[in-house]
């Protein structure tokens, strides 16, 4: 069989690629469509039907390969290995087991990515733009009079599982809906980059950018959190920074608007930050729950095991997952191996060099990272679908 132009191979591997990112980003939970497996299985299959044709073999980086076997097989392995030594395993175990495992495979897309030097970023940026539209017309339907709490639209969506709470928030009198999107931790990636658009476009297309940065940047904003509230506003700023050719100055002119902001928004901001917030009293009873698993020497050491399970007293209930993720990372794998994912999770700082032309990525990443401390959407399918294109730039060929 004659071999396909790569040309075309790379188009169509692209569009598979896109599609599993739309999916990822509209239907995290794989409940509105149900296709993010079939589509993931689907660009496997086109990647190994191409490389069996065209002769050259799967080209993957030493250092890819090593990052993805101890990310994704040793390290599970071991802490799975672990939990059967000492717990009767169960249908319900397996289960769980599942769950945290089929998540981790989707971090294999950056393999072709990597094989086909697709540099997704701009790709995610543009099909995040058209995610902060929806969530903007949604708002904008909510200054019109319309009751999103009827909506049949809005809780099917609900339903679904793209929106993951609708509700009211006040934060020291500020009165918001709150409709938090469960892949809204993404928008800190749109953004970033039409942060960056903004500062190094010149003439017409510059306003085209800045429109598009404010309809993410506003967006981002409204879903309600304290996460996106704090975050949206900070990335610009941090774009701004690293981007600024003049970095007294740009350290200055942060510096002041962040103080006025201090200052104007102080009543808002202590009110995020009130122990005796409800939301607030439920992630300080669920550390509380996480400190009394990892209390236990071997916990702390080892960690529970992989899909293991532990009481949420705020749930009142078993569960194999929470909402602090690194400390979710501990209770799972233990200081050890927990620490070796932490670091391996970091790696892209420590290859800041790789990422010359795309620093605007790294501010993106900080700003998740940061949100995924108090969200567990970094160890969900559609969060490692977006850790591949973080890692892209880490171990592509130049």
């Amino acid at each position: 069989m004659k071999a396909i132009n790569r040309h075309l191979q790379t188009k169509l591997i692209s569009v598979v690629i896109l599609l599993l990112f739309v999916v990822s980003i509209f239907d995290p939970a794989d409940q509105i469509l149900s296709i993010k497996v079939p589509v993931f299985i689907c660009m496997w299959l086109l990647f190994l039907f191409f490389k069996l044709f065209d002769g050259k073999g799967v080209s993957i980086p030493s250092n890819l390969g090593v990052y993805l076997l101890v990310f994704i097989i040793i390290i599970p392995a071991v802490s799975v290995l672990r939990y059967i030594c000492f717990n009767t395993v169960t249908d319900q175990y397996l289960l769980h087991l599942w769950f945290c495992m089929k998540p981790l495979l989707f971090l294999s897309v950056v393999v072709v990515l990597c094989d086909y030097k697709i540099d997704a970023a701009p790709m995610i940026g543009n099909l995040l733009l058209y995610f902060s539209l929806c969530i903007f017309i949604v708002f904008a339907l909510i200054l019109q009079g319309y009751d999103v709490f009827n909506s049949k639209v809005i809780n099917l969506v609900y339903e679904k599982g793209l929106i993951q709470k609708i509700d009211f928030r006040n934060y020291g009198g500020f009165k918001l809906y709150y409709i938090y999107f469960v892949t809204a931790p993404l928008l800190v990636i749109s953004t970033a980059y039409y942060s960056e658009k903004v500062l190094v476009s010149r003439g017409r297309v510059k306003w085209k950018y800045l429109i598009f940065l404010i309809v993410s940047f506003v967006s981002f904003f409204l879903t309600g959190s304290r996460n996106s509230i704090i975050i949206s506003v900070i990335t610009p700023l941090l774009v701004y920074l690293v981007y600024a050719k003049k970095k007294l100055r740009a350290y200055i002119i942060t510096l002041f608007i962040g103080l006025i902001n201090l200052f104007y928004w102080r009543d808002i901001i202590f009110a995020m930050f009130n122990s005796e917030s409800q939301s607030n009293l439920g992630r300080l009873s669920i550390f509380q729950d996480y400190i009394k698993v990892i209390q236990i020497p071997s916990n702390l050491l080892f960690g529970q095991g992989l899909g293991a399970t532990f009481y949420v007293s705020a749930k009142s209930r078993v569960t194999w997952i929470a909402e602090l993720t690194y400390l979710e990372i501990i209770r799972h794998y233990g200081l050890f191996m927990g620490g070796i994912v932490i670091m391996m999770l970091l790696i892209p700082f420590f290859r800041y060099k790789r990422y010359s032309d795309k620093k605007y990525l790294l501010v993106a990443y900080v700003g998740y990272l940061l949100m995924c401390i108090t969200n567990p959407f970094l160890f969900s399918s559609s969060g490692m679908a977006m850790l591949s294109i973080i890692l892209y730039p880490v171990f592509a060929k130049s």
